[in-house]
């Protein structure tokens, strides 16, 4: 039998991300390519989140998968890719 968890809990992922992308009002700024804009910046932090976050699957009744992120590996790895947050 598959696991139908990792499809819902990765849509899940990508909801969270639009919707903090879409209320940030900070703005970020990429020192080691300053030509960079927030298409680069989703990128980046889709693949920093991807790569710090895990996916824990509860077997029961019914099966529940919950994501869970490290922001602070998060925002490390943001800053080792170049991105700094600047004021508007």
């Amino acid at each position: 039998m598959r696991d139908k968890g990792l499809p819902r809990a990765s849509a899940l992922l990508a909801m969270a991300f639009g919707i903090l992308c879409a209320c940030s009002s900070a703005r970020h700024q990429n020192v080691n390519h300053p030509n960079y804009g927030d298409l680069e910046y989703g990128t980046d932090l889709a693949a920093c989140k991807k790569l710090h976050s895990t996916v824990v699957s509860i077997q029961g009744y019914d099966v529940q998968s919950q994501v869970t992120t490290d922001e602070a590996k998060v925002a490390t790895c943001m800053t080792e890719r170049g991105w700094q947050t600047v004021s508007q």
